[in-house]
């Protein structure tokens, strides 16, 4: 998973770990400085480009 986890951008890496943290939307949103549901989509993203990268 970290070598996944690597492969993201600065700020993907950053979100994503903050959830697996157990941190939820709005305080991610609120370390982050941007809008909880642009936390939530980017988030999404974040997910499902590690399955991708996770099947290669």
């Amino acid at each position: 998973m970290h070598r996944l986890i690597n492969r993201l951008d600065h700020v993907e890496k950053a979100m994503i770990l903050l959830w697996l943290d157990g941190y939820p939307y709005d305080a991610i949103a609120d370390v982050m400085a941007m809008p909880r549901n642009t936390v939530a989509s980017r988030l999404k993203r974040i997910k499902e480009k590690l399955v991708k990268y996770s099947e290669e």
